[in-house]
């Protein structure tokens, strides 16, 4: 039978784990940068910028990050094409929002 799977290996996400350097920027770059990073961001990004904090943090404050994330009804669903993030994931990037989505 061999031994129990318990490593954890699979496990990449810690919601407790929410910081803009260690968890939000390794998120966007994974996802978003293909399109909204400061060189691609005024042709196929819709002139969203996420590859700078300040960038991520206009669109944090304007509710739009999280409501793309969530696939709210009303949102431009993102990653635009692809699954949608998993819900640690985007339960990261909620609660650095709601912390104050501070540049840390």
């Amino acid at each position: 039978m061999g031994a129990p799977d318990d490593t954890g290996c699979l496990v990449n996400c810690d919601t407790t784990k929410f910081t803009f350097a260690a968890a939000i920027v390794p998120i966007l770059s994974n996802n978003c940068y293909s399109c909204h990073a400061t060189a691609s961001a005024s042709g196929t990004g819709g002139g969203i910028i996420l590859d700078t904090y300040s960038g991520v943090l206009a669109q944090a404050q304007n509710g739009n990050l999280i409501s793309d994330l969530q696939h709210n009804p009303g949102s431009h669903n993102m990653p635009l094409g692809g699954a949608q993030l998993s819900e640690c994931k985007i339960t990261q990037v909620s609660k650095w929002i709601a912390a104050g989505a501070q540049n840390n």
